[in-house]
């Protein structure tokens, strides 16, 4: 053992090893990374009341959300099976991806009427008439 080191053994001394630069890297890195943690943990708690009061639409405040913190996984797991959770329990409304039936204003009956005089192989062209 060389003297050096056994100085740093030596409580009486206060001396230290001088860490690697790898060494030091990793242990800014880690103390950014539970710092970083703990302020989305504090944003989460009032995400929505911060939405809310800022009026911003749900689609702004995701893209705000995905520029202010990059979400791991492992978080967005987390964060579905939360959710789920609380989907299950009743305390959250289950996503619609579609509207309901009962909002949208068709005529079934010509709907029918035209697919059932469609030839197989005749192309299907797709348009959207809003009703006001």
């Amino acid at each position: 053992m060389s003297f050096a080191k056994a100085q740093t053994k030596t409580p009486e001394l206060n001396l230290q090893e001088k860490k690697s630069p790898a060494e030091l890297k990793k242990e800014r890195r880690e103390k950014l990374r539970t710092e970083k943690t703990q302020i989305e943990e504090q944003w989460s708690k009032r995400d929505c009341d911060t939405m809310k009061g800022t009026r911003q639409t749900y689609s702004q405040r995701q893209e705000q959300r995905l520029a202010m913190f990059f979400e791991t996984p492992e978080e967005a797991d987390n964060r579905a099976a939360k959710r789920k959770s609380l989907v299950d329990h009743d305390h959250r409304k289950r996503k619609r991806h579609s509207p309901k039936p009962e909002d949208l204003d068709f005529d079934k009956e010509g709907l029918l009427k035209e697919v059932n005089e469609m030839k197989d192989g005749d192309r299907v062209s797709i348009s959207f008439q809003m009703a006001l």
